[in-house]
């Protein structure tokens, strides 16, 4: 293997995702940033990574970061997790959620 991440690999969902929760974990020791509320963090190194993504590969286009600002919501919401809080808010069983919603018990 030549490299871990490359420019190519930013600009698919997992690769994004996945240095947006690491970013995002890294920046919150950081006491400035410790104000900003985690998932609007998480969407703004989301957008930053997709457009430097998608600039570097294609070039600057306002098409593309308008589609950016949407893939980092999607982005930003699996780095958060958010599938799971939705589920916990729908009362759907999630990935992290143990509990059968029939009996209500574990398992």
């Amino acid at each position: 293997m030549d490299t871990l991440l490359t420019w190519d690999s930013l600009t698919t969902y997992g690769g994004a995702a996945l240095v947006t929760a690491l970013a995002v974990h890294g920046l919150r020791y950081i006491p400035l940033l410790q104000r900003i509320p985690g998932r609007l963090l998480a969407y703004v190194v989301s957008l930053v990574i997709l457009v430097a993504a998608q600039t570097v590969m294609h070039g600057f286009h306002v098409r593309a970061v308008l589609l950016c600002l949407i893939n980092a919501l999607v982005v930003s919401f699996s780095a958060n997790g958010g599938y799971d809080a939705v589920c916990r808010l729908t009362g759907y069983p999630g990935a992290g959620d143990l509990k059968d919603p029939g009996t209500g018990g574990e398992g």
